[in-house]
C-alpha cells in the first residue's frame, strides 16, 4: 500500500513574532505529551511549543558558558524528559534535565563532538564521530557510528568507514567522510544506511552491536536534472584549530557536486520500531517503511512537499518535517497520515 501524508499545519514565519522566526532549524522533535521542540543553530537555542503551537519558552543562547552554544546541530530527547545537545562548533555535549537546566557538560573531545545524536532508552545517545592521525607520513582515519554515555569514549561502535583526505589549494587538509543516516528504535536497536548514489541498503544492530538485519538490493543510478545541477548543493562543514577554535562554514557549492541522486537520503525509526527509509531519488518525499525483521509494510509519500530541498523528518512521537535549507524561511511541518491511495 502507498499512504499519503498530509501537511496539517506549519510553525515559522519570515517576519513578525520573534518566537516564530527561526535562524536555521537544525533539529526538531515531538515529545510524548505533545510539545514540539525546535533547535535553532543560528540563534543557539531550543524553542518549546505546546500542542497549539504557542511558545512555552526557550533554553540556551549564543556563547561558550554553561547552557550556551556556538552552533547546536542536533539533540536527543531522553525518556526522562531531559535532552542531550550536540554543540558542533563548541565541540561539546550538554545534558539538560526535564526543566531544561544544565546537568552535565562533556567537552574534552579531541576532534569533534558526536554529531546528529539520537537517544537510547537507557539515557545514552548514538551519534557519528571520527578518528584520524598520521601513519607513515600519510593521513589515515575513519568515521563511525557509536553509542556514548557521559564520556568522550564510545561504549559500543556499530559500524565504521575509512576516511579520504585531500589538500586544498591553500594547503589546508580536507577530510571526506562516508555519508551516513541513522536512528535508534524504542528497544535500543540502531539502524544505519549509507547515503550514496550507487548503493541502496540499511542495517540494524542490537544495542550490544550485533547485526540483526541487513536489507539491500541492486541499484541503478538516477541522474540529476540540469536544473538540479545548476542549483548546486548547500554544504556545511566544521573547521577546527588549536589556536583559533572552531567555526562552521555554510555555503552553496556549484562545482564538484554529484551527478546522481542519492539512493537512500535519510532514515528514521518511529515509536513502533518501524524503519522509515527515505528515497533520495524521488521528486516527492517518499519512504519505504519496514518492520524490524525487514518486511516492507507500506510506502508513504508527502505530495505537498514535492521538490523540497534539505527536508528532514522525525516520527518519534508524532509526524513532523522541517526545512534545513529553505527557499524562503525555516519552518516546521506538522504531518498526519491521510487516506490510502
Amino acid at each position: 500500500d502507498t499512504l499519503r501524508i498530509e501537511v496539517v499545519d506549519t510553525l515559522g514565519v519570515m517576519m513578525g513574532d520573534s518566537a516564530y522566526v527561526f535562524g536555521n532549524i537544525t533539529d526538531a522533535t515531538m515529545t510524548a505529551d505533545g510539545r514540539l521542540l525546535v533547535l535553532d543553530g543560528l540563534k543557539s537555542r531550543i524553542g518549546v511549543f505546546d500542542e497549539g503551537l504557542e511558545p512555552l519558552g526557550f533554553a540556551g543562547r549564543s556563547g561558550s558558558g554553561p547552557g550556551e552554544y556556538q552552533y547546536p546541530r542536533s539533540f536527543a530527547l531522553l525518556d526522562d524528559g531531559g535532552l542531550v545537545v550536540c554543540d558542533w562548533a563548541g565541540r561539546s555535549i550538554t545534558y539538560l534535565d526535564g526543566e531544561m537546566e544544565v546537568d552535565t557538560i562533556v567537552s574534552d573531545f579531541v576532534r569533534i563532538a558526536p554529531d546528529r545524536i539520537v537517544p537510547c532508552p537507557d539515557g545514552d545517545y548514538v551519534g557519528m564521530s571520527l578518528e584520524h592521525g598520521v601513519e607513515d607520513g600519510q593521513p589515515v582515519g575513519e568515521n563511525f557510528i557509536a553509542r556514548f554515555g557521559r564520556s568522550t569514549e564510545p561504549e559500543v561502535v556499530y559500524c565504521s568507514y575509512p576516511m579520504r583526505f585531500s589538500v586544498a589549494e591553500d594547503g589546508d587538509l580536507n577530510v571526506h567522510t562516508t555519508g551516513l543516516a541513522w536512528d535508534t528504535g524504542p528497544d535500543g536497536s540502531v539502524w544505519v544506511a549509507v547515503v550514496s548514489d550507487s548503493t541502496w541498503g540499511f542495517t540494524g544492530y542490537s544495542p550490544e552491536g550485533d547485526t540483526i538485519h541487513t536489507e539491500s538490493r541492486e541499484w541503478e543510478r538516477v541522474e540529476k536534472s540540469q536544473e538540479e545541477l545548476e542549483e548546486g548543493l548547500v554544504h556545511e562543514s566544521l573547521s577546527t584549530s588549536n589556536e583559533s577554535g572552531s567555526s562552521v562554514n555554510r555555503d552553496r557549492r556549484y562545482e564538484g557536486i554529484g551527478l546522481y541522486r542519492e539512493a537512500v537520503s535519510d532514515l528514521d525509526v518511529d515509536g513502533q520500531g518501524r524503519v522509515w527509509v527515505a528515497q533520495g531519488w524521488t521528486d516527492v518525499p517518499t519512504f519505504e517503511v519496514y518492520s524490524r525483521e525487514g518486511e516492507l509494510l507500506f510506502v508513504a509519500t508527502v505530495p505537498a512537499l514535492e521538490n523540497g530541498e534539505g527536508l528532514s523528518f522525525c516520527f518519534d512521537h508524532g509526524m513532523i518535517g522541517f526545512d534545513t535549507q529553505p527557499d524562503d524561511y525555516p519552518k516546521v511541518y506538522l504531518l498526519e497520515l491521510g487516506e490510502d491511495r
